[in-house]
């Protein structure tokens, strides 16, 4: 493995854990286990929040999100867990990242946390679905009127409503941001393909329920 580095994205939520005062980063280390495995942070944060108390949901949405791309990367990489925290700890120092000046706390921490079969079972469905070159972080659509102004400035003559897609999708461990131009017609389209994705969706969860599966993606 070539030498590891934190993505931004999840240094504060690292710092943060190594921060908890002892009593709630053990609240947090007992409910892990608990917790039904998920395919997404946000999953995981859903259920967490429901037994820790002490944290507010946007603190355990973060601390999901790094823990699941931590556990994630090690699983990809095949690396044991003394060495794979060894080279965090590293990174993170290699990094500055303000709040961390000892790892030893952090390293304890991580080390109950990444064992979890719960997070190890997410991480797993993480690291299938992250391979691909993107993945979808947002969506937006930002809607106007612009005007149209044939002989110049002085005088409108037509106006027309333009949307505009935002897509803000993780490539490479960095946040990038793609714009599309529609119109009502592509509304209607993206709707329609959403709808038999989503009729799709129901009939697969259908199958894994008969099949007494985990859906890893159930809310």
């Amino acid at each position: 493995m070539a030498r590891l580095r934190i993505p931004g994205a999840f240094t504060p939520a690292l710092a943060k854990l190594a921060s908890l005062p002892e009593e709630t980063a053990q609240e947090l280390i007992s409910a892990v286990p608990s917790i039904r495995p998920a395919l997404n942070h946000k999953g995981v944060a859903s259920q967490l929040s429901a037994v820790v108390k002490s944290l507010p949901i946007s603190d355990l949405t973060d601390i999901a999100a790094a823990l699941i791309s931590l556990s994630a990367t090690k699983i990809v990489n095949k690396i044991p867990l003394p060495e794979f925290l060894d080279e965090v700890c590293t990174a993170l120092k290699a990094q500055n990242v303000p709040g961390i000046t000892d790892c030893d706390t952090l390293r304890s921490r991580l080390s109950r946390l990444l064992e979890s079969e719960s997070l190890v079972l997410s991480a797993k469905a993480s690291a299938l679905q992250r391979e691909q070159n993107n993945l979808l972080l947002d969506v937006r659509v930002v809607t106007d009127v612009r005007p149209v102004f044939p002989d110049g400035p002085e005088a409108v003559r037509g106006a027309m409503i333009v949307h505009s897609l935002k897509l803000s999708y993780l490539h490479n461990n960095e946040s990038e941001e793609f714009f599309v131009a529609m119109d009502d017609d592509d509304l209607a389209s993206l709707q329609k393909a959403v709808s038999r994705a989503e009729a799709k969706s129901k009939t697969l969860k259908g199958v894994i329920t008969k099949a007494e599966m985990v859906d890893l993606d159930q809310k």
